[in-house]
């Protein structure tokens, strides 16, 4: 598996992703092994109007280890131009289907039919190529593959320069072999620049005509930059919560009706610690389709824990992590100052409620922001959003010994004239039999019903803004009404 960042300028702007494996299917036998090859491709392109489209391309090919097409399937998101097509490789003969629909949806097969020759690959010939025979300086290599963008047959003239210095996506410099790639496509003539290791994997690439270079890199580093450029554009504008909010947040439960745009609903909002969903349809089956569903959410003090699956911590909750840094020896510096004021009390809760105590006498809370405060600076600088307070207790509470996650979803901010539901982070702590919420931001240790849920998670990986992500994107699809009764 192979992964490539993008970037246009100096902004990340989607991924690559390659894998290669021997075929599986009804084409795979013994006498001539197949390798499927599949690649995954996701671009956000900013517009001049500030909105924000996605495109993706995914495809897969069926290829002898020589490079041989046998079979080949695509699909292009390109916004309003959506394209399938599949070819196939018989008798020295390329079919293929190109499938678009029309303004009704009907779907619209265009089929033809060209020559193909033994010399002829495709669509990753190019990069099977060097890696197969990687080029030496000097060298010049010419390669004919099929273009999955224009379903024609290009060209390309590889030279291969010398070996270089020049920078990685880790800011290092390493020697890489430089090749000028001159392609032809339909009478069309472009020019791009690859940097391959001895390996004859490419590193690094540029293409001046759409500006674009791109990065090898590895996986986490590559969904870290697409996430943390997604929420640098994400907007946390609040959204409209219908009904009457009961001026006593403190109320053991309350229900809300979610409804949504998409058809999997259920499976989206968390059903741990104190909230439960429901589905409004009256005879579904558990894991159906839903856009419709009712969330009860318990006041941290009337959890019937009896109504919820057992969810037992892990090791993860507890340990160290990329986000969750208790263990930094300055962190530890200012944990060792609290302790001195009291003495640590025994049980989980008491230990929870020392903690949400501690946050709420030395961090001011601030406005939800783009910055992500590591423990550390958020006692260092003594103010911190949502995020950054919750991170902070969560990190408190494991140095404390108590089994701490961080929770994310939306939270109602009351008013008279339009109450909303604004995206929200807080925290919860394992009592030693069951999960209970904890917020620093409420003025109470006791937390209100007053938030819908939408997930749970640990912060082990390096990736901190996927989590938050997986809320931030549903929001806009979502319609909450209070319901004061069942």
């Amino acid at each position: 598996m192979q992964w490539e960042i993008l970037y246009v300028g100096n902004r990340p702007v989607g991924y690559t992703r390659r894998t290669i494996e021997i075929a599986k299917d009804e084409f795979a036998n013994s006498e001539q092994p197949l390798l499927s090859i599949e690649a995954e491709s996701r671009v956000r392109i900013k517009t001049k109007a500030a909105n924000s489209s996605d495109q993706s391309v995914v495809i897969s090919s069926l290829e002898t280890p020589q490079g041989q097409l046998a079979r080949f399937d695509g699909k292009l998101d390109l916004g309003s131009n959506k394209r399938r097509f599949q070819a196939r490789v018989v008798d020295n003969t390329l079919s293929i289907d190109q499938i678009t629909s029309d303004p009704n949806g009907k779907q619209i097969v265009d089929s033809t039919s060209v020559p193909w020759a033994a010399s002829e690959f495709g669509p990753f010939a190019l990069e099977e190529s060097l890696q197969r025979t990687p080029m030496q300086p000097k060298e010049v290599r010419t390669i004919r593959y099929l273009d999955p963008f224009r379903m024609a047959i290009s060209e390309s003239r590889l030279e291969a320069i010398e070996v270089i210095e020049t920078v990685n996506h880790s800011g290092k410099l390493i020697p890489l072999l430089e090749i000028q790639n001159r392609t032809i496509s339909q009478g069309r003539e472009s020019n791009s620049t690859l940097w391959v290791d001895t390996q004859g994997i490419v590193q690094k690439s540029y293409n001046p005509t759409q500006d674009i270079l791109a990065f090898a890199c590895d996986p986490l580093t590559a969904r870290l930059v697409i996430s943390k450029d997604e929420f640098d554009a994400i907007n946390f504008k609040p959204i409209p919560l219908l009904g009457s909010l009961p001026k006593r947040p403190s109320d053991q439960s309350l229900l809300f009706r979610v409804s949504s745009a998409s058809p999997n609903l259920n499976p989206q909002l968390s059903k741990l610690t104190n909230q439960i969903v429901r589905d409004t349809a009256p005879n579904a089956s558990p894991n159906a389709s839903t856009n419709s569903v009712e969330v009860e959410v318990f006041s941290s003090s009337a959890i019937p824990f009896d109504s919820f699956n057992d969810d037992p911590p892990t090791t993860e909750s507890i340990s160290p992590s990329e986000t969750i840094r208790w263990n930094e020896p300055s962190f530890q510096k200012w944990l060792a100052l609290q302790r001195e004021k009291q003495p640590i009390p025994a049980t989980p809760t008491e230990r929870a409620e020392l903690a949400w105590n501690w946050i709420r006498e030395a961090i001011s809370p601030s406005t939800l922001d783009k910055s992500i405060q590591s423990p550390l600076e958020t006692v260092r600088l003594k103010k911190g959003d949502c995020i950054d307070q919750t991170i902070c207790l969560v990190a408190i509470l494991r140095s404390l010994d108590v089994h701490a996650r961080i929770a994310a979803g939306l939270r109602a901010e009351p008013s008279s004239v339009r109450p909303t539901l604004a995206f929200h982070t807080w925290a919860e702590y394992h009592n030693g039999q069951a999960w209970l919420p904890v917020d620093p931001s409420n003025d109470s240790f006791i937390t209100p019903p007053d938030r819908i849920k939408i997930s749970e998670t640990n912060f082990t990986s390096i990736n901190i803004y996927e989590p938050l992500l997986q809320a931030l994107r549903i929001m806009p699809e979502l319609e909450v009404t209070v319901k004061l009764s069942r």
